[in-house]
């Protein structure tokens, strides 16, 4: 069953490294969700290969191939979150050099405090982004 797993593990690493390698030519030019997802898989990517390389620093590395698959997620995820983070505080309406977005906005929450010390939430949205050159 290892040797199919370890197979398995394989095919699935070179499947991740030929889709890294194929040229990014047509992108949409402000889809945040295909930024975000490439961000995520990106993200598993490295996550898998760092995964790779510390599986290959211990003295059973076929023992440890869940290091591949927890690498994985754990890039995926951190990933996908910085790519979340690149494309949060979008504006309802958004210029920029003469092109002009509407989109759905962000809410941004912060903490504010009383003079009584008492603590409570500030929500905002911002409504026109506009992009000076």
């Amino acid at each position: 069953m290892t040797g199919k797993r370890t197979v398995v593990v394989a095919a699935v690493c070179a499947l991740l490294v030929a889709g890294a390698a194929v040229p990014n030519v047509a992108r949409a030019q402000d889809d945040a969700l295909a930024g975000v997802l490439v961000d995520g898989f990106y993200g598993g990517l490295v996550g898998a290969l760092v995964g790779t390389a510390v599986m290959a620093l211990t003295s059973h590395p076929k023992e440890h191939l869940s290091y591949i698959t927890s690498g994985a997620g754990i890039g995926a995820i951190g990933g996908t979150l910085y790519g979340l983070s690149k494309v949060a505080n979008r504006a309802f309406v958004d210029v920029d050099r003469g092109r002009v977005t509407w989109r759905a906005p962000d809410i941004t929450t912060t903490a504010s405090s009383d003079p009584d010390g008492r603590s409570h939430p500030i929500y905002s949205v911002a409504v026109l982004r506009y992009h000076f050159e």
